[in-house]
C-alpha cells in the first residue's frame, strides 16, 4: 500500500458565551477568516497577544501542531492581524511578522522552536521568548528583520515595566528582571532573579509566599503585556500549577497570594475571595486603575476579580466568558492561553489554544472603581503554602542531563546532582526533634552528616539494605555482575541476596551523585510511597540504600525480556492472544497508577522497552518498570515548610521533557505539559507497536524520521478501510495465524491505539475508558471464537472485499 497524506477530520467549531453582558459584549473573532481551521489533527495554539497603540493591530505568537503530515511538526512564529478599526472582524490582514526558527540543538528537525512571551517595547520594536532555543529575541517592525536580544535558562513569558527600561521573565520556578539597555547573562551579572528559585542548576517548583523574593517558589508562573501595574510597583501572576493568582513587588520581590487556593483540581468555582477557586490560570492583565484584574484560564472560562484598593485584598471572583470547542460527537472546554487590555482599558483581548483571537469591548461604567489611594505595599508577613489530599500527581522539573528521576517499582524516585555543581549543598538541618507526628512501623533516619535530625517515614515491606550486603553480593559491584552498563537510570546489576532467610534472585540498580538534604528528605518520603504501591503488573521495589553519594533499589530480577526484545527480536513472535493479553496487563498497572491511589502517579516514559513480558500462552505475565517519574509526596525545607508541587488531573507545565521519542505526546514533547493523557497517548503508541511489529519511530529512505503514529494514520484514518488494505500495516509475523475472529479484535485494537494518540489531548481517553475498550475487544474475541467453533475455518484471512466496521 502506497503511502499518502493524512485524512483532515471535520472541522470543530469554537463557541463562545459571554456570561456577563453588562460588564462586556463580545465582538468576535478576529482569526475567523483564517483558512486553516482546527481540526483533530490540525491545531493552532495563540500563546501571547498584544495590541499596537493605535488599536489596529494585535501581534501574537502562535504555535501550529500539525498532525495531517506524513510526520507531525510543530511550527511557532510572530504573526499580526490588522483590522480597518478597533474590533473589526471584517477585512482583517494576517500576515507573518517574524519566525518560525530552527531547533538550535535539532537544525534539521521539521518542529521549529517554540516561542511563547511576546511584548511591544515601542511603537516599533517587539520581543518574543524562544523558549527552546533559550533566548529573548528583538523584531524591528519597521524593516521586518529579527536579532538576539539576550540568552536566558528556559525563559517562558515577560512584561514591560511601564516607566523603567526593563522587563521581567518568568521561568518555570522563577521571575527575573532584564535591563532594556545592556542586558547580560552568564557572568555578566544584570540579569537578576526578583523572585522564586535563584539556583544556578536545576529548578524547584513549588509553593510560597514570602517577604522575602529568594524564598518565594512558583509552579509555572504566567505573565503577559498587561499584568503590571499602571505605576509598575506589581506585577500579577497567574501561578498555573498552583491554581492561584499572585502578586509580587517588582522592586523587592515579596509575593502574595490575590486570589484562589492552592489546589491540584483546577476548578473554576465564583464567589467571595476566601472561598473561590480558580482553574488553570494562563494569563493576567489588570486595568490601569489597578481596581479590576481578568484571568484566563486554561479550564474554559475568563474571570473577573475585584480588589478593594489598587494592589490590595481581592473581594470577589466572578466568571464573565466561558468557551467550548464543538466537534460532531463531542466538546470540550476551550483553553483561554492568553489575556490582554488596549492601552485605554475599552477593548479585552484574548488568545486560545483553538486558534482565536476574541476581541471583546468593555463597559468602563460597570469596572470595579476602589479607593484611589497610593498603592499599598505587598504584606510583609508570608502566606505559608497549605496542603491538600485530593488526588494529586507532582511533577519533578530539573534538567534531565543531571537529573533526578522519580522511579516507582522497578526504580525508586532520585535526584541525582552533578559532582560540585552547586556551593554550599550540605547544610545542617534548622531545629531539632523529629517531625512532631507519631509514626508508627518500620523507620529510616538521616545519617549524621546531613544534619542529625530524625526524620521518620515508614517503609512498610521495603527493606533497608546495608552497602556492605550489596557488596558481598556483587563482589563490590564487579562488572560481571552488571547487565546494563549506563543509561538514565545507572547501572543495574544481578545478584542474589538473602530477603527474609532465603535467597532470592535480584536487580540491584545504582545511581551515583551527591545529594543534599532536601533531596535525601525527597527519597526517604518516595520510598515511603513505593512501600504503598502493590499491583500484580508493577514490579515491586524489595528494598533500597542510601547516602551522600550512592542510591540503590532492589527490585525482583525477571526473566523474559522486554517486549521491545519479543516484538522487533528473532525469537518466537507472540501470537493474537499474547499481544491482547500484553496490552490488557499494562492497560490494568497503569489504570492502577492513574486511578487507584489517592496519589495518582504519572509514568513519564511507557515505551515497550518498559515493559517486561515472562511466560509464553495462558501463563505470559506482562510489568510495567520504570515507572513514576512525576515524584509524588512533600519535600522540606530547613525551617520545616512543607514543599509540594500538585498537578492532579490537570495539565500543567514542566522545565524539561523527558520521555522516548516516539511516545511522547505532542504537548508534552513541545508544550511541556504534563497530564495523564500524556501517558495514555505513549500506551496507544505502544498498542500500535503490538499490532504493525514497527518500531515507535525509525529512519526512512531519505534518512528522514518516521513516527510511527504518523504512518498508522495513513490506514487508520482512510474512509471505508477493508481487511486487504489493513494487512498493509499488520505484523507480518502475526498475520499468518490470524484466525477469522482476530482480525476484527487487532483491527479494534489498532483504532483505540489510535484514539488515544489523537494529537488533541481532550480527544484521548483516560485509563478508564482503554481498560473499558480492552475489555470489550477481548469478549468480543471470545464470543467470535465461540462462534466459529461450529464452522469451517476456511482462509485463515477474511475477504479483501470485507469493510472494517
Amino acid at each position: 500500500m502506497q503511502r499518502r497524506k493524512l485524512q483532515v477530520s471535520s472541522s470543530m467549531t469554537p463557541v463562545v458565551e459571554v456570561v456577563d453582558g453588562t460588564l462586556l459584549q463580545y465582538g468576535g473573532d478576529l482569526l475567523a477568516s483564517r483558512e486553516d481551521k482546527l481540526t483533530e489533527y490540525f491545531a493552532p495554539f495563540i500563546f501571547q497577544v498584544v495590541v499596537s497603540q493605535d488599536e489596529n493591530t494585535v501581534y501574537y505568537v502562535e504555535a501550529i501542531l500539525n498532525g495531517t503530515l506524513s510526520v507531525p511538526t510543530l511550527r511557532s512564529a510572530v504573526r499580526q492581524v490588522g483590522m480597518s478599526s478597533p474590533g473589526s472582524t471584517s477585512g482583517t490582514t494576517i500576515q507573518t511578522v517574524a519566525g518560525p526558527w530552527p531547533l538550535d540543538q535539532e537544525p534539521f528537525s521539521t518542529n521549529s522552536s517554540l516561542l511563547m512571551g511576546l511584548s511591544l517595547v515601542d511603537t516599533s520594536t517587539l520581543l518574543v521568548v524562544d523558549s527552546d532555543n533559550e533566548l529573548i529575541r528583538k523584531i524591528s517592525l519597521s524593516v521586518r528583520n529579527a536579532g538576539n536580544f539576550t540568552r536566558l535558562k528556559m525563559p517562558r513569558y515577560l512584561t514591560k515595566h511601564p516607566t523603567l527600561p526593563q522587563i521581567f521573565v518568568s521561568s518555570v520556578d522563577r521571575i527575573m528582571t532584564v535591563p532594556l539597555s545592556s542586558p547580560s547573562n552568564s557572568s555578566g551579572i544584570a540579569i537578576t532573579t526578583l523572585a522564586g528559585f535563584s539556583g544556578l542548576t536545576g529548578s524547584v517548583q513549588d509553593y510560597l509566599d514570602s517577604s522575602n523574593g529568594a524564598d518565594v517558589r512558583f509552579n509555572g508562573p504566567m505573565h503577559g503585556p498587561r499584568s503590571i501595574s499602571g505605576n509598575g510597583d506589581s506585577l500579577y501572576v497567574a501561578d498555573s500549577g498552583n491554581n492561584v493568582l499572585r502578586r509580587v513587588d517588582t522592586q523587592t520581590g515579596a509575593t502574595v497570594t490575590v486570589a484562589g487556593t492552592r489546589s491540584s483540581e483546577g476548578l473554576s468555582i465564583d464567589g467571595d475571595a476566601s472561598s473561590a477557586q480558580l482553574g488553570l490560570p494562563e494569563d493576567v492583565a489588570v486595568t490601569s486603575n489597578g481596581c479590576n484584574v481578568f484571568v484566563a484560564e486554561g479550564s474554559g472560562a475568563i474571570r473577573w476579580i475585584t480588589l478593594n484598593e489598587p494592589n490590595g485584598t481581592a473581594i470577589k471572583v466572578k466568571t464573565i466568558v466561558t468557551g467550548q470547542v464543538k466537534a460532531t460527537s463531542k466538546s470540550s472546554n476551550m483553553e483561554w492561553l492568553c489575556i490582554t487590555l488596549t492601552h485605554d482599558d475599552k477593548f479585552l483581548v484574548a488568545g486560545t489554544g483553538s486558534g482565536g483571537i476574541y476581541w471583546f469591548t468593555l463597559n468602563s461604567s460597570h469596572l470595579h472603581n476602589c479607593s484611589s489611594t497610593t498603592p499599598s505595599p505587598v504584606p510583609p508577613s508570608p502566606r505559608k503554602s497549605t496542603t491538600t489530599k485530593s488526588s494529586t500527581v507532582v511533577a519533578v522539573a530539573v534538567s534531565c542531563s543531571v537529573a533526578v528521576v522519580v522511579v516507582v517499582g522497578i526504580i525508586a524516585a532520585i535526584f541525582l546532582l552533578k559532582r560540585n555543581s552547586e556551593q554550599n549543598l550540605m547544610q545542617p538541618l534548622a531545629g531539632g526533634g523529629g517531625t512532631g507526628a507519631s509514626i508508627t512501623g518500620p523507620t529510616v533516619s538521616f545519617p549524621s552528616y546531613l544534619g542529625g535530625q530524625l526524620f521518620s517515614v515508614p517503609a512498610e515491606g521495603i527493606r533497608e539494605f546495608s552497602f556492605q550486603e550489596i557488596q558481598a553480593a556483587t563482589e563490590d559491584l564487579n562488572d560481571k555482575y552488571c547487565v546494563q552498563q549506563g543509561g538514565a537510570f545507572g547501572k543495574l546489576y544481578r545478584a542474589f541476596l538473602t530477603i527474609d532467610g532465603e535467597r532470592q534472585d535480584m536487580a540491584i540498580k545504582v545511581m551515583k551523585g551527591e545529594m543534599d538534604h532536601h533531596k535525601y528528605k525527597q527519597f526517604l518520603a518516595e520510598v515511603q510511597m513505593l512501600s504503598k504501591v502493590r499491583h500484580k503488573n508493577l514490579c515491586r521495589l524489595a528494598g533500597y540504600f542510601v547516602d551522600q553519594n550512592l542510591c540503590i533499589l532492589v527490585y525482583p530480577f525477571i526473566v523474559g525480556g522486554s517486549l521491545h526484545d519479543r516484538l522487533h527480536g528473532t525469537g518466537e513472535p507472540l501470537t493474537c492472544r499474547e499481544r491482547m493479553s500484553v496490552a490488557e496487563q499494562v492497560a490494568t498497572g497503569l489504570h492502577y497508577l492513574h486511578h487507584g491511589l489517592e496519589e495518582p502517579i504519572l509514568h513519564r516514559d511507557i515505551k515497550s522497552h518498559n515493559l517486561l513480558v515472562k511466560g509464553k500462552g495462558e501463563a505470559l505475565h506482562a510489568y510495567l518498570i520504570d515507572f513514576g517519574l512525576a515524584r509524588p509526596g512533600p519535600s522540606t525545607t530547613d525551617d520545616g515548610k512543607t514543599l509540594e508541587t500538585t498537578l492532579g488531573g490537570q495539565t500543567v507545565l514542566t522545565l524539561v521533557v523527558c520521555g522516548t521519542p516516539g511516545y511522547m505526546a505532542p504537548e508534552y514533547q513541545h508544550g511541556m505539559q504534563l497530564t495523564p493523557k500524556n501517558d495514555v497517548y505513549a500506551f496507544g503508541a505502544v498498542l500500535l507497536e503490538l499490532v504493525t511489529g514497527q518500531k515507535a519511530q525509525w529512519r526512512g529512505e531519505q534518512n528522514e524520521v518516521i513516527k510511527l503514529v504518523a504512518w498508522c494514520r495513513q490506514w487508520l484514518t482512510y474512509p471505508n478501510l477493508t481487511y486487504q488494505q489493513f494487512s498493509g500495516m499488520v505484523d507480518a509475523k502475526l498475520m499468518g495465524s490470524l484466525r477469522n475472529e482476530e482480525w476484527d479484535m487487532v483491527y479494534k485494537l489498532a483504532m483505540l491505539g489510535h484514539k488515544c494518540t489523537s494529537d488533541l489531548l481532550a480527544h484521548r481517553p483516560d485509563m478508564n475508558g482503554v481498560m473499558e475498550e480492552i475489555r470489550g475487544i477481548q469478549k468480543l474475541g471470545v464470543h467470535h471464537r465461540a462462534a466459529s467453533m461450529s464452522q469451517s475455518a476456511g482462509t485463515s484471512q477474511p475477504s479483501g472485499a470485507m469493510h472494517m466496521t
